[in-house]
């Protein structure tokens, strides 16, 4: 690991000036769960290491209204052991019960998992499905931008080199809503996925028709992807009479993956539309009240 200097803020505003000073040349430590093998494997170097990790300010979950608000520092633990979003964000409290290790959750941040912009992030593709805004802050000021436009590619993201992704924000799960996440490892714990799927949807007032739908698959193109033409297929549609089989071949149609050390192309295409139906089955159900609330999502082994 080659040297470098580690500052180490006391506010957000220190922060925040800290990379207005620094850019590029800085690299920001929240968790460190992914920074420091980088640092260690040497896959990226810095001169600067900006610690952020004393933060407080970034570390919370409120509900404010209808309104969810998680700070960046804000451990994975810790949102998928809250008992307010156990109902109002379902497909992100799996999600993130489902990413590494108790050590990992407990140490690793949802920031830090969402700018690592991993085609494979599991807290990004449900944030997706759940229609998520993120803000961002410099010393310039504040913008928010919604997840979809948030990941440019693997390891890219919108960010500026002198800004910090401080909030996400979300809606909560109406009584008619529901929504769930399911991945797919190559074993049932500790696993980064080879492909995952989350589903949102918005049902009538009687439960008997999909008004709105948002499907989305993970780790099977080069950013978290809205399939949006499976999603169409969804809107409009009496429950009783979808074919759950035709979500899965579109789902299926719409992946772009590629082959590399943990699956191939053409396994994760043949996966990831079942795991969309899964989603998108178990979104329907909790949407019409058939699933008592809390974590109970799909996390599927392949040994």
């Amino acid at each position: 690991m080659n040297e470098f200097a580690v500052l180490r803020p006391s506010s957000l505003r220190e922060a925040l000036n800290m990379k207005a000073k620094y850019g590029k040349r800085a690299k920001v430590l929240a968790g460190g769960t992914d920074l420091v093998v980088q640092l260690k494997r040497k896959n990226i170097s810095t001169s600067v290491l900006i610690d952020i990790s004393r933060l407080d300010e970034l570390r919370f979950v409120k509900v404010d209204g209808h309104v969810i608000r998680i700070g960046t520092l804000t451990s994975h633990s810790k949102i998928c052991s809250d008992p307010s979003l156990m109902r109002k964000a379902e497909p992100l409290c799996e999600a993130c019960a489902q990413i590494g290790s108790p050590q990992i959750r407990n140490r690793g941040t949802i920031g830090g998992n969402l700018v690592n912009a991993s085609p494979a992030a599991d807290s990004a593709l449900a944030l997706l499905a759940l229609g998520a805004e993120f803000v961002i802050e410099s010393t310039a000021g504040q913008r928010i931008i919604p997840a979809q436009e948030f990941f440019l590619g693997p390891g890219e993201t919108a960010l500026r080199e002198n800004e910090l992704l401080t909030e996400i924000k979300f809606k909560a799960l109406e009584p008619t809503e529901g929504g769930a996440f399911f991945k797919l490892g190559r074993r049932n714990a500790l696993a980064i996925s080879i492909a995952s799927a989350a589903a949102w949807v918005k049902l009538s007032a009687d439960f008997r028709v999909v008004e709105e739908a948002k499907v989305c698959l993970g780790a099977v193109a080069p950013v978290p992807l809205r399939a949006v033409r499976t999603e169409e297929m969804l809107k409009g549609v009496k429950v009783d009479s979808l074919e759950l089989r035709d979500i899965e071949k579109s789902a299926t149609e719409e992946s772009s993956p590629i082959t590399d050390i943990r699956s191939s192309a053409q396994y994760r295409r043949m996966v990831v539309g079942v795991l969309a139906r899964r989603a998108v089955e178990s979104a329907l159900r909790r949407a019409a009240g058939q699933i008592d609330a809390g974590v109970s999502g799909g996390v599927v082994g392949c040994d």
